[in-house]
This record gives structure tokens, sequence and C-alpha cells, in this order.
């Protein structure tokens, strides 16, 4: 079973703060550029190169608009 954020997490300190969380839960974390659905994305693995988060980003007007994480393993095995 892994860990998600459920409800929708707003503005840019908020996703910061969110993020640093993550880091200092799992500091052997490394994120990677990727496509993801065609858009851009990321891939974090954890020190032994597991996956454990496929990210999609939205930019819109030149910002981010959206973030979407999946986080189920069984939906990440592609990424492996």
């Amino acid at each position: 079973m892994v860990g998600a954020t459920l409800r929708p997490v707003h503005g840019a300190d908020a996703i910061a703060r969110l993020l640093l969380g993550v880091r200092r839960r799992q500091p052997d974390l490394t994120i990677e550029p990727a496509t993801v659905n065609g858009q851009a994305g990321l891939v974090a693995r954890d020190g032994a190169g597991r996956t454990l988060a496929v990210v999609s980003v939205t930019i819109a007007g030149g910002l981010v608009d959206r973030v979407w994480a999946v986080r189920n393993p069984e939906k990440l095995t592609r990424w492996t």
C-alpha cells in the first residue's frame, strides 16, 4: 500500500511544502523528466531504482496549471 494526497493541493506555497515533505520522507528519491501521456512529466524513483510515482504536468499560459500523480504500483509497472 502506498500513500498519496487524496485532496487537490492548490497554490505554489502549498505544493512546495508538500514536495519538501515528500523529500524529507524519501531522501534517496530521484526525479527525472519524462514524457507522460504526451505531456511534460516526471518519474520519481527510490535509491533501488523502483518507480514510486509518475507525474504529468499541464501548462496553461506559461504556468503549471495541473499536476497529476500516479502512485498505484499496479499502474506503474510500465515505468519499471
